[in-house]
């Protein structure tokens, strides 16, 4: 008897489910607006801010494997866990569970791949640097064929291994990422009224402050109370589209978008400040708290 999915080791699981690229198929666009009619009609209203066709499956021309990859953006003071829970009754599996992110999947078997197979990834608005990396390869063509040439060697190699599969990608997509944020700036910040066109709100300037209590520990930053990552370097990862400015023992940080703040801990009792600017800075409320260094 064949064993269910939830029994089986990741190694059964990736022999189950190997890594195959295949040519180009015209079915991936029309599967995903089969599984975006799907969600619209699941969510509630108000609930999701975008659902977005990403992965190799939404660059025009390239090889990948056949899954069709989504990624829904509910809003900064959405509730992650009730959409996850629609989702779940649309038929999608939840896989696993971090800070601020839930992945998904349906069309996997105990007897290997579906017809229709999905993987869905549930974010807040803003956490989408899958978009951008789309739209570059899209907009570069020799750079998708770059990307199409590096993952047909890696196929092979790693075909019963996702994670190196993937982890060998990573450098790739992050230059490719990076340079589409250069070139595309904030076409899919918070509060944009379409995707594609750049936020023609104006930045508002707001500050707040917060006194560090407790010693032995790291300070770290919350937007609308949700923690971001702590570091063991005394900082915080930053992944959304908000400029921050710290000042703390007399000094000014400046953290960049995206960037890793690597300030040195304030002490106790020291107030640090901290200067933001946000799109709509009203949905974007900054919070100084205190976070354990992660184990």
């Amino acid at each position: 008897m064949t064993k269910e999915l939830c029994h089986m080791s990741l190694e059964e699981l990736w022999e189950l489910f190997p890594i195959a690229l295949v040519p180009p198929d015209d079915r991936w666009p029309l599967l995903f607006k089969e599984a975006e009619a799907q969600l619209e009609g699941a969510l509630p209203e108000g609930s999701i801010i975008r659902i977005s066709h990403i992965g190799s499956t939404a660059i025009g021309g390239i090889w990948a494997k056949n899954i069709v990859d989504i990624l829904v953006e509910i809003p900064l003071n959405g509730d992650m866990e009730a959409v996850a829970r629609e989702i779940e009754r649309c038929g999608y599996i939840r896989m696993s569970a971090e800070e601020a992110r839930i992945s998904f999947n349906k069309g996997y078997t105990k007897d290997g791949f579906a017809d229709k197979v999905y993987h869905l990834h549930l974010r807040y608005e803003g956490d989408n640097d899958e978009l951008y990396f789309r739209d570059y390869l899209n907009a570069h063509p020799a750079k998708a064929r770059k990307y199409e040439a590096m993952k047909m060697k890696l196929w092979r190699k790693f075909e019963h291994d996702r994670d190196a599969y993937t982890a060998a990608k990573t450098r790739f997509v992050r230059r490719a990422t990076r340079a589409a944020r250069r070139q595309f700036g904030g076409r899919y910040a918070p509060n944009n009224e379409a995707d594609g066109k750049n936020s023609t709100r104006k930045s508002t300037v707001r500050t707040t402050t917060g006194t560090v209590i407790p010693a032995k520990r790291i300070w770290c930053i919350h937007i609308n109370r949700r923690p971001l990552v702590p570091t063991t370097r005394g900082g915080a990862l930053f992944p959304y589209m908000v400029a921050f400015e710290f000042c703390a023992d007399g000094k000014t940080y400046t953290c960049k978008r995206r960037s890793n703040f690597l300030s040195s801990s304030p002490s106790p009792g020291d107030r640090v400040s901290v200067t933001y600017s946000a799109d709509d800075p009203e949905r974007c409320r900054i919070f100084i708290c205190n976070a354990t260094i992660p184990k």
